[in-house]
């Protein structure tokens, strides 16, 4: 026992010289150990095996959780409740949702070079020509030129065959530029056409109706300069202004001039969009018999509030219209309420349009190339028209428009013929009476009610179908009926696509309803126009096709205005050219 507990001393000795020695060791040795991977140490090299990882142990979760001692005391009462386990039966079955397809459209070829050749019965050449630049450029410009007449025979009421020409010509260019947030265009065009009084109510008038078989050529000219800004940042003022000008003369020395300046603005302001719309209008004509000069000015303020599903916009339009020596304000209210009821499928809306409608020389004479030359029509006055109705859509291919107005006119002007009344000189009654080949106008205030419907189905770019229909109901205050105002109208239109290679179109029209003045102020009802035209092209290789257009194919006979007719079938046939 002794002996063991002298080698136990002994070994403490030893334990203790061993630790002193490494204590006594260089620092600079330990230092180069612990930063340096491999080190030289009394001629030995060290090797480190691992980096220095400390780790935790020995640790516990706590798990005694703080208490909080509520003051409030209430007693608490026990509920039983269970869950009945049942199926639910449907009266409907529910169709599985198909998985979605992408069907590969490819775009066309964008083409710069558009010509369409063709000819018709009627001796009816067509030409239409397009020529349009690389919409990538930074400035972009197209020109266009067109022409299209017919030079046939159509056959009066008292079976007298007649020559019943037109023809209309045009050259047209536009130029557009974008220059940082600023849009820039300008356009010019001019028009050539021509027209004949071949209407009459029979031969024997012809010698006190001068206009007959007699023809105008009118020259039109416009031009225009827009500037605009293109910046979509809600945050700004937005901007549209226009100056234009419209030249009109003829071979019967009618001269009208028309220039216009137009300013739009709007600017956001919290969430409110406030906006401003500014024109004038001056009309310098050289009619005869002479017609003073129209001066027309207009400013609109407006404010526009709206939300993801519901829109409200109202406005009030002031004009003041000085024509002819005489001037008339006019207040005219405006506004629009539109709310989705479900996104884009039932969308009800209603509006209050109403403005001064213009009826400078030009724009009556668009509308019936036969009025007496130099005539002159008063602005028609639209006091109110309020529109309500609702749109929508059934899915994605099929849409639907619902509406009905009821507008109020001042000065709402109606074609009526002339007529021809010789007088006996020994009686002094009148010997006979013919209608005149030109027309004039009556003027009455007027309330209209307009019924619109229509609906649209579209399947990609392959099938289009759509139809729609008109109802016109006219109250004027003295006149007993509204001369020349169809009653119904209906429209049906089909188009097919097949692969770009084939593209056939059919087109329906219906209107009925209108009525001409004849002599001693008797309604004569005119024929129901009902018209049935085909259109079919037929791509050959890529850059050009075969076309053929029929219209009337019915060979319907009707009138476009009173004792005139207009042609029956015609039809064109030709070549189409892109590249």
């Amino acid at each position: 026992m002794l002996v063991s507990i002298v080698r136990l001393k002994r070994l403490r000795w030893v334990f203790a010289l061993i630790l002193t020695a490494l204590v006594a060791l260089p620092v600079e040795g330990r230092c180069v150990v612990e930063i340096n991977d491999t080190a030289q140490l009394s001629g030995k090299v060290v090797q480190v095996s691992r980096v220095y990882a400390p780790t935790i142990e020995d640790a516990e979760k706590i798990s005694t959780l703080p208490s909080l001692l509520d003051t409030l005391e209430g007693q608490i009462y026990p509920m039983r409740y269970t869950f009945l386990q049942r199926g639910v039966h449907t009266d409907f079955p529910v169709r599985p949702v198909p998985p979605a397809k992408l069907g590969q459209e490819s775009l066309g070829t964008l083409r710069n070079w558009y010509v369409k050749v063709g000819y018709g019965n009627y001796i009816s050449p067509l030409l239409e020509s397009y020529y349009s630049s690389d919409g990538a450029e930074a400035v972009t410009y197209d020109v266009s030129l067109k022409h299209l007449s017919a030079w046939g025979r159509v056959k009066l009421y008292d079976g007298v065959r007649v020559s019943a020409p037109h023809s209309s010509s045009s050259l047209a260019g536009t130029v557009r530029a974008v220059a940082g947030s600023v849009g820039l265009s300008g356009e010019a065009q001019y028009r050539h056409v021509y027209d004949n009084f071949y209407g009459a109510d029979t031969l024997r008038s012809a010698v006190y109706n001068p206009l007959w078989r007699s023809g105008t050529n009118a020259h039109l000219v416009d031009a225009a300069f827009r500037i605009e800004s293109l910046s979509v940042d809600s945050s700004r003022f937005r901007y549209d202004a226009s100056l234009s000008y419209g030249g009109y003369y003829d071979s019967r020395s009618e001269r009208q001039s028309r220039y216009s300046v137009a300013f739009k603005g709007q600017k956001y302001w919290r969430h409110t969009c406030f906006g401003g719309d500014l024109n004038f209008d001056y009309f310098d004509k050289e009619m005869n018999p002479s017609i003073g000069d129209n001066v027309v000015v207009g400013a609109m303020p407006w404010v526009r509030i709206g939300g993801d599903r519901w829109r409200v916009q109202v406005g009030v339009q002031f004009v003041y219209d000085y024509n002819n020596g005489k001037g008339y304000p006019y207040f005219f209210p405006r506004a629009h309420l539109s709310y989705d009821v479900v996104e884009g499928y039932f969308v009800p809306y209603l509006e209050v349009q109403s403005g001064l409608e213009m009826a400078d020389y030009r724009t009556i004479r668009g509308e019936n190339p036969w009025i007496s030359p130099g005539l002159r029509v008063r602005n028609a006055a639209k006091r109110l028209d309020i529109v309500a109705g609702v749109k929508g859509k059934f899915n994605n291919r099929l849409s639907y428009n619902l509406r009905g107005s009821y507008a109020i006119y001042d000065s709402a002007h109606f074609y009526v013929n002339r007529a021809i009344e010789v007088v006996d000189a020994m009686s002094g009654i009148y010997a006979w009476r013919a209608i005149k080949s030109d027309f004039g106008v009556l003027y009455d205030n007027a309330d209209v009610l307009h019924l619109n419907g229509s609906l649209d189905y579209r399947l990609g770019q392959y099938l289009l179908l759509g139809i729609q229909g008109d109802y016109w109901h006219w109250s004027a205050r003295h006149i007993d009926v509204p001369w020349h105002k169809p009653k119904f109208r209906v429209k049906a239109h089909a188009s097919y696509n097949l692969r770009r290679k084939l593209q056939v179109g059919l087109d329906f029209n219906c209107t009925g309803g209108r009525r001409a003045k004849g002599l001693d102020g008797v309604s004569v009802a005119l024929p129901v126009e009902y018209g049935l035209d085909l259109h079919a092209q037929y791509r050959f290789v890529s850059d050009w096709s075969f076309f053929i257009d029929l219209r009337n194919v019915l060979a319907c006979r009707y009138e476009i205005f009173y004792r005139y007719p207009a042609h029956r079938f015609n039809g064109h046939m030709g070549v189409i050219l892109d590249f």
